[in-house]
């Protein structure tokens, strides 16, 4: 893999999103809605993926207007889903805006800002969120990121409200208590502890709603059935694990990425023949240039015209990477974006995987004359 790809990708998979709940007034005015039974549908994604976002809100439409839902749970701390759930009640964006604002801050003050299409992605996901599904309330169950700026500023917001005397004033300050342990107790933060108060912020949450069912967005290794969190020499159940350990056959788990969709079509030329390109937008990556990201294309009947084309040696593993289900005899176009610079890769998947007995499948690359 080439050093741009390294770069980005442990930038990628280092990433932490610094994306619960105040009940609202119900707006609801059609039929009655369906009865929960106490289901949760879990989805695993790759962070700030143009493609993934709009198939997460598909997801979220369809199960707030068809199924009835109205808890949508995310992996952010507490205090950031209190403040989006005052925003879906108020007539502007300032809240909406203040958030973004505090994200960008954060990410530059940790060294890891997201290129400007990143934090406009986010913000228009809740725009059309409060758009067409208004009384969805937000649950965030991670561990207080930003304890020291939003965590801060949402026990004033409480306070100047007289409203320091509640549970959300104290679960405020526990949460930002979490987000100070996690980052203090272990050089890089303490993953296994995160894990751990992921799972429990969400049961409190989630045993709250008693049979309602509910939907959660959360990155792919939270929610890999039976999956193990790893950091340093440290070893520990998913929160998918725990959950499922707790609730049984009522907890479902599925990869966003296993039914992303284009984003639309293009005609590309490789060595002078016209393809079919669906596209998938962009991966953004956090890094210290603030500038890289990912774009992704798959090319329609492509794979017998390079299936023999000269290997470059580089492989990416599909699952870490691809924004979008990838398969045997599928050919990839992949633009990467660092430090101002753009370079052009092919790649193509012959079903092999990356490693003995780890069976991660992988793209290889390939030249195009």
């Amino acid at each position: 893999m080439n050093n741009t790809m390294k770069r980005a990708g442990a930038a990628l998979l280092a990433a932490v999103l610094l994306a619960g709940a105040v009940f609202v007034n119900s707006l609801w005015e059609g039929p009655p809605l369906p009865e929960g039974t106490g289901q949760t549908y879990l989805y695993g994604e790759l962070h700030f993926s143009e493609a993934i976002h709009a198939r997460e809100f598909e997801l979220w439409s369809e199960c707030y207007h068809q199924r009835g839902m109205r808890h949508l749970f995310m992996e952010m701390p507490y205090f950031d889903a209190q403040w989006l759930n005052q925003w879906m009640q108020a007539d502007s964006d300032e809240l909406l805006d203040e958030y973004i604002q505090d994200i960008v801050e954060l990410r530059q003050a940790a060294n890891s800002p997201l290129p400007p299409g990143a934090y406009e992605m986010e913000r228009e996901f809740y725009k059309r969120i409060k758009e067409d599904c208004p009384d969805t309330v937000i649950h965030g169950t991670d561990v207080g990121h930003g304890q020291w700026s939003f965590g801060e500023r949402y026990l004033k917001y409480l306070e100047d409200a007289g409203q320091a005397d509640t549970e959300p004033y104290r679960l405020t300050k526990e949460n930002m208590e979490q987000g100070k342990y996690f980052y203090e107790s272990v050089p890089g933060g303490n993953h296994t502890y995160r894990e751990e108060k992921m799972t429990e912020n969400f049961i409190r949450e989630r045993d709250k709603l008693g049979n309602a069912d509910i939907m959660g967005i959360y990155g792919a290794a939270h929610v890999e059935p039976g999956g193990m969190t790893t950091w340093a020499k440290e070893y520990g159940p998913n929160m998918a694990s725990q959950l499922t350990e707790r609730y049984g056959e009522d907890v479902h788990c599925e990869k966003v990425m296993d039914s992303v969709q284009p984003l639309g079509t293009e005609t590309m030329t490789l060595a002078g023949k016209d393809y079919t390109a669906q596209q998938f937008g962009k991966l953004y990556m956090p890094t210290p240039s603030g500038d890289a990201y990912m774009e992704y294309w798959r090319l329609e009947d492509a794979y017998e015209d390079f299936h023999y084309a000269q290997p470059t040696f580089e492989f990416v593993y599909a699952d870490q990477y691809y924004p979008m289900p990838v398969e045997e005899g599928q050919i990839f176009v992949v633009d990467q974006a660092w430090e101002g610079t753009v370079e052009r890769s092919y790649y193509r998947c012959t079903g092999a995987v990356g490693s003995i007995g780890k069976g991660d499948l992988r793209t290889d690359g390939f030249l195009v004359e």
